[in-house]
């Protein structure tokens, strides 16, 4: 049964946890600072999702962190917002492609979403344009590049 928790407390959790996008990756942090005593420190002990793990700055502020327990709801939530999204895609007609690039001696392959090879040959230079690749559209366009349906 899912605890009562109100959406402030809500975001602070995933807040605390590095708002977690995949149910499958660990979270990479678990802490929030906030005031002692005051209004969200009051929150946190109300709802059982938190731990306080100490104060600081001479007791004025306190770090809180979020039980196994707290985890646990974070994660069902973010596992359930990425399946409704995936579905949300596949109903949209948005699939996984395996694009491999050839230009020169460099190769490249990966697995983008999109609706169509010409789109996940598109995604693909994105994905390279945004890690530093140096060469333009149109040099993408003339190089070898494969898309095919990704199988699962």
């Amino acid at each position: 049964m899912t605890p009562e928790i109100d959406a402030a407390t809500r975001d602070d959790m995933h807040h605390a946890l590095g708002r977690p996008t995949d149910e499958r990756v660990e979270p990479y942090r678990n802490r929030f600072v906030c005031g002692a005593g005051g209004k969200t420190a009051q929150r946190f002990e109300a709802s059982g999702m938190w731990t306080l793990e100490v104060l600081i700055n001479g007791g004025r502020e306190a770090i809180y962190g979020v039980t196994d327990e707290g985890v646990a709801l974070v994660m069902a939530e973010v596992r359930a917002a990425r399946l409704a999204k995936l579905e949300d895609e596949r109903a949209a007609g948005i699939r996984d492609w395996t694009v491999e690039l050839r230009f020169g001696s460099e190769r490249f392959t990966s697995t983008v979403r999109a609706k169509s090879r010409s789109g996940a040959r598109y995604q693909l230079y994105l994905k390279l344009a945004d890690a530093g690749w140096y060469h333009s559209y149109p040099d993408f366009m003339k190089a070898s590049v494969s898309a095919r349906v990704a199988h699962a």
